[in-house]
């Protein structure tokens, strides 16, 4: 069945207006071409093993423009990803780097009926900013692949859920003689168990899932399952970049303060530095868990944009006739982004 075509309205809010579901690589019509031959074709990528995605009418965020190197003089077009195109960040030569101003963002990405795949969250436990930051990444990671392999409605998880079932698994830890320090707290300049502290949620959520929350009141859901999850180093700005537009969203830790409550929309929020919390004689440093979800590049600065779950008001865009077009989601340096984010993955079997 022939997907249903989106409006040309739609173009310029972001998505692939046309976007055809997987099909099996071992299909009747494309089981003579390998891997290489496929990529060849203007409209299709594989995505994961077995899989290939028609990309369909691309997106008006798709990065579209060539550059030459200066050094050894190689034409380094755009790379293709399955949501987002990106500009070349190195020379595939010489690996000279460019640092060319682009923005992508999922808050623009439309699926059918014109619909987003960011669900805001308002966040209603305190010191559970990473359950809700998984809830989320989980969320869109099923938004994009679900309808994909031809699902007509994403999941809703129950949030606590997630946190009951990691607030079990951290008890295991404890009894291990393994001490684990507050769950938005951590010691300055301790990333490590910062990032240890984060990969529990995705364990938890690969081990056991997350319940979903039902339509009807008898209606029995098995827990929903995520992949793979992978670690991403902070520093690697171009590898978070193309998990981000291949849509795998990634979630990562940011140090806390008075400007990130208080951010606006269109500012990049400029996290305080361990060194500053150390000098102001603090022992701890508050973190705060969020999603990346876009990113970019203004006049040399990388930035990602990030879903927090303070507020669907955090961060408000309004128009000119007072109608919210964004919400929830602000800006952030990319140099503080925490060591080290993790890309969220779908089970392309189970779900």
């Amino acid at each position: 069945m022939t997907p249903k075509r989106f409006k040309r309205s739609t173009l310029k809010l972001g998505f692939l207006t046309w976007l055809h579901p997987a099909r099996s690589r071992s299909s009747r019509v494309r089981k003579k071409k390998n891997t290489a031959e496929l990529l060849e074709e203007e409209n299709t990528i594989v995505s994961c093993p077995g899989l290939v995605i028609w990309r369909g009418t691309r997106s008006t965020q798709d990065y579209t423009e060539s550059w030459t190197c200066d050094s050894c003089e190689v034409l380094n077009n755009p790379t293709k990803h399955l949501v987002f195109d990106l500009p070349a960040f190195h020379c595939s030569i010489c690996k000279q780097r460019r640092y060319t101003d682009f923005d992508v963002c999922y808050n623009d990405v439309r699926l059918h009926d014109d619909a987003q795949i960011i669900r805001r969250i308002l966040q209603q436990t305190k010191d559970e900013c990473m359950a809700y930051a998984w809830i989320s990444a989980i969320e869109i990671v099923d938004a994009i692949w679900g309808f994909l392999m031809g699902k007509t409605e994403p999941s809703i998880l129950e949030e606590p859920d997630l946190i009951e079932k990691v607030a079990r698994e951290r008890e295991k830890i404890k009894k291990s003689n393994k001490k684990l320090p507050r769950a938005s707290r951590v010691d300055i300049g301790s990333s490590k168990t910062s990032s240890k502290m984060l990969s529990i949620y995705g364990e938890v959520a690969q081990k056991y899932g997350i319940k979903e929350k039902a339509k009807e009141d008898n209606e029995v859901r098995k827990p929903y399952k995520i992949g793979e999850t992978i670690t991403i180093p902070a520093g690697n700005f171009s590898a978070i970049c193309e998990a981000i537009a291949n849509g795998f969203p990634v979630v990562a830790f940011i140090n806390g303060g008075k400007k990130l409550e208080h951010l606006k929309f269109g500012q990049v929020y400029k996290a305080p530095s361990d060194e500053k919390f150390k000098r102001k004689g603090f022992r701890h440093v508050e973190t705060h868990a969020i999603v990346l979800v876009g990113a970019g590049r203004s006049k040399g600065v990388d930035y990602f944009h990030f879903l927090s779950s303070w507020s669907p008001m955090y961060c408000l865009r309004m128009s000119k006739d007072r109608k919210i077009s964004r919400g929830g989601i602000g800006k952030v340096r990319a140099s503080d982004v925490l060591p080290d984010p993790i890309m969220v993955k779908p089970d392309y079997n189970v779900n």
